[in-house]
């Protein structure tokens, strides 16, 4: 029986889009606000191995999010993954392994601080952030943006399909927000865990809408939607249940950690 838990850490609270974010042509029909306040940008710390484990490391301070990036970014400065990290117990040298869901700045902000993690990312992420298509180069904060990637000058590791990282912490690809998207798996006690990254940005990402013939209802921030729908669908399936998935994005997870901070 695995003892492996999860902490899930919000590291930020930014208001997009509602069409970008959560919802392609489908907004529509799930009629939200054209912006969203206090969407969070969780990093998951998974506790039980031999060394602490995060997966992502979350979004930057909120004066670098609102100057370079969706401009509606508002939070306190504590937040940060090393300010929620202290408040369990930990220091940044204390996390073993750094698992990225994919390499958008939102995600692996703060990199530079785990000086004694190991960084494990999908080598198609990698090669695409260094050489990103126009539209994406802010997103990883490419270099010609006049920004610093967070994960330059590190040493990162290439995870494909099926690779476990530590006993119970395993990979499965699921590209369509990104090149080398990859949802973490993690076995817990109740069941495993889908660590999903963008891959599902919402809940609402897995409902069926049968008006439109969907399966699944895909978010609007893709980079191929082919591969996103399949992976909606891949997870959706393969999920225990929507509680074992775990989206960075997710707003009802604010709601779900005030009474279970630790999932087990």
């Amino acid at each position: 029986m695995s003892s492996l838990t999860i902490r899930p850490l919000n590291t930020g609270l930014i208001g997009p889009s509602s069409s970008l974010y959560y919802y392609d042509t489908l907004h529509r029909i799930y009629n939200p606000p054209a912006f969203m306040v206090g969407i969070p940008c969780f990093a998951f710390l998974v506790e039980g191995g031999d060394k602490p484990l995060l997966v992502d490391t979350g979004i930057s301070d909120p004066k670098h999010a609102s100057q370079y990036h969706n401009g509606k970014e508002s939070w306190p400065d504590d937040m940060t993954i090393m300010d929620q990290l202290k408040r369990v117990g930990y220091q940044p040298e204390d996390i073993g392994y750094v698992v990225l869901s994919h390499l958008h700045w939102d995600h692996c902000y703060f990199m530079s601080r785990f000086t004694k993690a190991r960084f494990f990312v999908h080598p198609k992420e990698i090669e695409f952030s260094r050489d990103p298509l126009p539209p994406f180069l802010l997103p990883y904060e490419h270099p010609i943006t006049g920004l610093r990637p967070p994960a330059e000058g590190l040493d990162l590791e290439p995870v494909t399909q099926g690779d476990e990282i530590i006993p119970g912490v395993s990979v499965l690809e699921t590209p369509g927000h990104s090149m080398g998207d990859i949802t973490v798996c993690v076995k817990a006690q109740s069941g495993e865990y889908l660590c999903v990254g963008d891959a599902i940005m919402h809940m609402d990402n897995i409902k069926e809408v049968k008006e439109m013939h969907y399966t699944v209802s895909p978010p609007g921030r893709f980079l191929n939607m082919i591969e996103c729908y399949r992976s909606l669908e891949l997870l959706k399936n393969r999920a225990k249940s929507p509680d074992f998935l775990l989206a960075s994005h997710d707003k009802g997870l604010l709601d779900r950690i005030q009474t279970t901070p630790v999932l087990s």
